[in-house]
């Protein structure tokens, strides 16, 4: 899912798709941090925690100013850091700061040590922002995103389309080693997903399309001393994602729909619209607040840590118009997100029924991954 504000940097993945007919189509992102009337708050409507955060939230309007002003004295400061030399609240910190970070750059627990630039860049600039910053709300709008369907058409639709062209697609194909690169060319060796000996074949040009561990270990002893800079700072911790349609887990741990108990007073015109629109009252929207995104923070031993999740069934536009026509004739398909498996006690197990490992972006990724990268090309 990509947000509307980045259609110049993902054009070409319009283009692509919608070449092969399967255009985009636009949803509007909601998003439900915390549980309870004291740790919940969300885009869609005003809620009793903004009110009461309501100085804290001013203030980091002036912090994101600061930060700008102060590039790129500031800019690497880590977030944790600025917070509380400004004095923020922890609390403030911990319940807006941390999960909104996380949940749109995959920091996981590492939130805290993201530089302030990549904070600031998150409402100011135009190609990376999300929301606009708000000094009475935090984030005041729900921002159009798009979604894409029939990946798997799509993708066969194209690999068809290249085929024609001569393009060699393979699949179950390793590549084990890259054994040299110079102005003849690249030679590597390759085999069969199945083990097997290792054919080595040669190339004009060569594009690795892979995590930075895994280029750096495949381009091996042929690795320039600034590859080995670049893909060598970048760290990976693993986390559990857990597919599953255990709604009462989900009522349990997050708001997933609007509560009179939630709401604050609405005191604007705008505030009051909100309000009508999570409610379903708005007949354009008649679905209301179905919120995709959500966020819960530990308590106990594992204060500070987070734990991610998504409602597919909101997240995706054909899922979210399905269960909007005929609500309760489909379970809501559901993924929680556990980052860091060294910590699964803090987790619940009971519901999965599938579960795999994925990689999470430690903070170091954004404080030296790009001015790194910079001095590659």
């Amino acid at each position: 899912m990509l947000t509307a504000s980045r259609t110049q940097i993902f054009r070409h993945t319009f283009a692509f798709f919608e070449k092969y007919g399967h255009p985009p189509q636009e949803v509007e992102l909601q998003v439900s941090f915390g549980k309870g009337a004291d740790g919940f708050w969300t885009n869609c409507f005003p809620s009793v925690l903004v009110t009461r955060f309501s100085d804290d939230i001013k203030k980091f309007g002036r912090l994101l100013k600061l930060v700008k002003w102060a590039m790129p004295l500031l800019g690497l400061v880590p977030i944790w850091l600025l917070l509380r030399v400004m004095f923020f609240r922890r609390e403030f910190a911990d319940k807006f700061v941390y999960p909104l970070i996380a949940l749109f750059l995959g920091t996981g627990n590492q939130t805290p040590h993201v530089p302030s630039a990549i904070v600031e860049r998150l409402f100011d600039d135009p190609n990376m922002k999300l929301w606009d910053y708000d000094a009475e709300t935090l984030l005041p709008n729900r921002p159009k995103m798009v979604t894409f369907g029939n990946l798997d058409r799509f993708y066969r639709d194209w690999a068809e389309d290249l085929t024609r062209q001569g393009v060699d697609i393979r699949l179950n194909t390793e590549v084990v080693a890259i054994t040299s690169r110079s102005s003849d060319g690249v030679r590597l060796q390759t085999r069969p997903a199945r083990p097997g000996p290792p054919t080595e074949e040669r190339f004009d040009e060569l594009v690795l399309c892979t995590l930075a561990d895994d280029a750096l270990r495949l381009l091996g002893k042929t690795a320039s001393a600034r590859e080995r800079l670049v893909l060598g700072g970048a760290r990976f911790y693993d986390d559990v994602t857990v597919t599953h349609s255990d709604r009462e887990y989900f009522v349990r741990h997050y708001e997933t729909a609007f509560s009179p108990a939630l709401c604050a007073e609405p005191r604007t015109d705008a505030e009051r619209s909100r309000v009508a629109f999570a409610r379903g009252d708005d007949p354009a929207a008649p679905g209301g607040f179905r919120p995709m995104y959500f966020t819960k923070s530990y308590g106990g031993a594992g204060a500070g840590r987070i734990e991610m999740s998504f409602d597919c069934s909101n997240y995706q536009h054909q899922l979210l118009a399905a269960t909007t026509e005929r609500p309760g004739e489909h379970d809501h398909v559901y993924q929680s997100i556990f980052l860091d498996s060294r910590k699964q006690e803090l987790c619940e197990w009971d519901f999965v029924f599938f579960a795999f490992f994925s990689h999470g972006f430690p903070w170091p990724c954004y404080a030296g991954q790009e001015p790194r990268a910079y001095f590659t090309h």
